[in-house]
């Protein structure tokens, strides 16, 4: 028996989304949460029309949490109590844009960066992950100033500075985590064939247990390699190629 699903009654939600002037704001992306803690994970979405009304038939029962994004304007959150007129008037949005690099100033790729303004009355976080440029662009931002976490397996995670969103270009250097770094050779001196692997063990650890590590890394095709997000210590690195005998340094 996996378990009960229950089954829970929606409700209607009208409301309007105009700009600071009061012009009516179209293509208004809307997303209807529930507004106390503890309550239901469950939302629905909506999108303004040209007039900027929307209609949302079965949004969550209770005090709801509403966002609203458009492109152009700062992404807005209103706690609704239900029966009540529900009139959401957006900003002008900022942009920040960030580029993350290592210590030489190459570009980091797949760095998850999390957002979350800072002074606000509802705790707005976002996430997105670097470019392969190292490059990622939160648009639409309601408020300035941001705190900026990053997490990625071989570096460690962002200063806990704060950030202004101003359309302007931050450049935040990571750090790598402790790490071996090197290179596989073949007996003759070339480079290894594809599918070597390396695995890391700390030198501690009892010697029957290298020929148990996991799949480890695969290794680059010139037989470099680096295992990062290690802590201080001496390690064991167990080299598995195909075609030749494992060996260890």
């Amino acid at each position: 028996m996996l378990g009960n699903v229950r089954l829970l009654r929606g409700q209607r939600l009208a409301g309007r989304v105009v700009d600071s002037r009061g012009t009516p704001v179209a293509g208004a992306a809307i997303r209807v949460a529930p507004g106390a803690p503890g309550t239901d994970v469950f939302f629905a979405l909506g999108t303004s029309a040209q007039d900027g009304t929307f209609e949302i038939a079965d949004s969550p029962p209770g005090l709801v949490q509403v966002t609203v994004r458009a492109r152009g304007y700062g992404e807005e959150h209103v706690t609704h109590t239900p029966g009540r007129p529900l009139e959401i008037r957006l900003l002008p949005g900022v942009d920040l844009p960030l580029l993350l690099v290592n210590p030489s100033g190459a570009p980091l790729a797949g760095v998850e960066v999390t957002i979350q303004a800072v002074g606000t009355a509802e705790p707005v976080q976002r996430t997105q992950a670097t470019d392969a440029e190292g490059r990622v662009v939160f648009e639409g931002l309601n408020a300035r100033l941001w705190n900026v976490r990053t997490a990625h397996p071989d570096y460690r995670p962002a200063p806990g500075s704060k950030v202004t969103a101003n359309g302007k270009q931050e450049t935040l250097t990571l750090k790598p985590w402790p790490g071996i770094a090197g290179t596989v050779r073949t007996p003759e001196g070339g480079p290894p064939p594809a599918g070597t692997r390396v695995s890391a063990l700390i030198a501690m650890a009892p010697g029957d247990t290298l020929g148990d590590l996991p799949g480890g890394s695969e290794v680059a095709a010139d037989g470099s390699f680096r295992i990062g997000g290690l802590r201080p210590a001496d390690w064991v690195v167990r080299v598995s190629a195909p075609g030749l005998a494992p060996t260890t340094t």
